[in-house]
């Protein structure tokens, strides 16, 4: 019996092997894994690097880099492996399920434009740090790339193009206001992801607002529903800024996404759209208003929001 027992470890260990080492039976030849990782897609530059930032997101990966400007994205993704776990803590106890790690997946998207219309895509993918190519997580990627690029909407495209006309000169006097502007997001969202409320609300003006509702009046749910996090991942994507010609701030529309690992152990996820107006404050800026909406609001019934990207229920 022993000796049977033995065999069938080994035998499940081969297996383990196997799996985490080869995604792809086939070989496949140059030509065609260069036909599998490239594309040319028929959408400008932004709207592509954002749609292949979405659909890391909605394939379960953690975002390790994003640079719009060189166009690199890098995601990470994890497989527990809790059937392979489970099975070795069946035979050798705790320490055996422990012996099992993690597979590491990541998937690298580089996003490069031909011209103002049409953007080159490259999709490379490693496995526990080894370039390897994996067919089904690239067949995803470029799945969701697409839906991504067709769920934009050409008259918005339209009207943002015709905003960015009419904004340029007011942004000529600061050349590098956009690296000020992407700068204090990567800020705010490090301050939200510390989980520290007093540095979260100093991004705020006094009079704050946040969905049209008091920012301030809002801050001890913040606090209590951040009980309830472990760990988060948050990141603002710029889609266009603009001066107001009245108030003098600065009105950013951009796009979030946010991936959270609740106590109790499940990861969450959420995207959508976001909206701030901001006022300058030295080298800075503080948040005059707030206003975002989910994609995924639709799919929870009878859950408030809190924050831009988390729903709870009411105890």
């Amino acid at each position: 019996m022993k000796k049977l027992i033995t065999l069938f470890v080994s035998l499940m260990f081969f297996s383990f092997l196997l799996s985490g080492c080869a995604p792809n039976s086939r070989v496949m030849g140059q030509a065609a894994i260069t036909n599998l990782e490239t594309r040319v897609i028929d959408a400008p530059q932004d709207r592509v690097f954002n749609a292949a930032l979405e659909a890391l997101f909605d394939l379960g990966y953690t975002i390790k880099h994003s640079d719009k400007e060189s166009g690199i994205l890098l995601g990470e993704r994890q497989d527990a492996r809790k059937n392979d776990k489970a099975a070795m803590a069946f035979f050798f106890g705790i320490t055996g399920a422990l012996a099992v790690t993690p597979i590491v997946y990541n998937c690298t998207i580089l996003v490069k434009p031909i011209d103002k219309k049409t953007t080159d895509v490259r999709i490379k993918t490693a496995i526990d740090g080894e370039p390897k190519l994996n067919k089904k997580a690239i067949d995803q990627v470029w799945l969701y790339i697409d839906r991504q690029v067709l769920m934009g909407s050409p008259p918005e495209a339209i009207s943002t193009s015709k905003q960015e006309i009419h904004k340029q000169p007011e942004v000529k006097h600061s050349a590098n206001q956009a690296d000020q502007l992407q700068s204090f997001l990567f800020s705010y969202c490090k301050a939200y992801e510390s989980k520290d409320l007093d540095k979260f609300a100093a991004f705020f003006t006094p009079n704050a607002t946040e969905n049209n509702k008091d920012f301030h009046e809002l801050v001890s749910k913040y606090r209590k529903n951040m009980k309830m996090i472990k760990s988060f991942n948050y990141r603002i994507n710029i889609v266009s800024y603009s001066s107001a010609t009245n108030t003098g701030s600065i009105i950013v529309e951009g796009k979030y996404f946010i991936q959270y690992l609740l106590n109790e152990g499940s990861w969450k996820e959420n995207s959508g759209n976001i909206s701030m107006e901001l006022i300058e404050n030295r080298d800075s800026y503080l948040i005059k208003r707030l206003n975002y909406a989910s994609q995924t609001e639709k799919q929870v019934e009878k859950q408030p929001h809190w924050g831009p990207w988390i729903k709870v229920k009411d105890e």
